[in-house]
């Protein structure tokens, strides 16, 4: 049994700009919407200095999402950790959890940025073993009571954002579920778990997939297409701000979709059967307790978003149906 959640990164891009005030308080009414229909998570992730807005403060609006929602969970994949202090980020996390009675799952990461941590005034050389010691900080001011209020959930629900076998075992020996969908990953992640005291079958995974939904793919793909190609296009671009050169082509819309064979399309669109056959695909073999969809790739038209939220619905029971 898979779960289904939401993923939100807040863009607003130039060409297809809205008002911030109405972009944010759409963003609250399909959390709300979300909420209503039974979605597991709502997942909010993080960049600092786009030029489409992109979501800067993920726990300010999962503050906001909270106290709107009554059973959804509000997750980060990523926050930043290294980018904050530890007794803020403890304090922050904790009142979130409060406003939502213990439905916030602290996803953290490192970040791959050099401009954010410059913005931050933050070397970024040292930034995994930054991260590692903020997480450690943050149990410890939760566990020893330093920071107040506490959190709802003792123990806090945790998440690692990691890439690579490194960041994967220190998932496991923490304890957290590790936010990849990658069977590279999973022999170092259970490792982890091992070496800090817990069994290899307590293994959790969780990830994003590019997956949007349409009655009709074909008849959708022409609007949906300029919107994944501005997804990927601007964080190739801000992969690489700083530098002289962008050594990144212009993203093709229809490679993504129909990749050369053997490869996996980095964007499905499709109704929710060949959507949940595509994710049964994905997941097999691995741990993983949820998938979760972008709520919208690249501000695509209102109501695109509508029918794609609409019909994630039959998704996720259609996930929930799999043993």
């Amino acid at each position: 049994m898979t779960k289904l959640g939401l993923y939100f990164d807040v863009r607003n891009p130039p060409q297809w700009r809205r008002p911030y005030p109405e972009l944010y308080q759409r963003t609250l009414e399909l959390c709300v919407r979300a909420d209503r229909a039974g979605m597991h998570r709502i997942w909010l992730t993080e960049h600092h200095g786009f030029d489409d807005g992109y979501l800067p403060q993920p726990l300010t609006l999962a503050a906001a999402i909270a106290a709107r929602t009554e059973r959804v969970r509000l997750g980060t994949a990523v926050l930043l950790a290294g980018l904050r202090h530890p007794v803020q980020l403890a304090e922050e996390a904790a009142i979130v959890d409060i406003i939502s009675d213990g439905r916030l799952d602290l996803g953290v990461g490192t970040g791959y940025r050099p401009t954010e941590f410059a913005l931050f005034g933050i070397d970024d050389s040292k930034r995994f073993a930054a991260v590692e010691s903020a997480v450690r900080e943050i149990v410890r001011l939760w566990d020893e009571e330093i920071v107040t209020p506490r959190p709802v959930q003792d123990p806090m629900s945790m998440w690692g954002g990691f890439f690579g076998p490194r960041g994967a075992r220190f998932a496991g020996e923490l304890g957290m579920g590790l936010l990849a969908i990658d069977p590279r990953l999973l022999e170092p992640y259970r490792a982890g778990l091992e070496a800090g005291g817990r069994p290899a079958d307590t293994a959790r995974m969780a990830g994003v997939l590019s997956v949007v939904l349409a009655d009709d793919p074909e008849a959708a793909w022409p609007r949906i297409a300029p919107h994944v190609a501005y997804q990927a296009d601007s964080y190739n671009r801000h992969a690489i701000m700083g530098t002289d050169q962008n050594p990144f082509p212009p993203a093709d819309p229809e490679r993504m979709r129909n990749p050369k064979p053997g490869r996996e399309p980095r964007v499905v669109v499709a109704t929710p059967d060949d959507a949940a056959a595509f994710i049964r695909r994905r997941v097999a073999g691995l741990p993983v307790e949820e998938v979760f969809i972008w709520a919208t790739i690249g501000a695509m038209p209102d109501d695109v978003v509508d029918r794609h939220l609409e019909l994630a619905v039959e998704l996720r029971d259609l996930l929930l149906e799999d043993d």
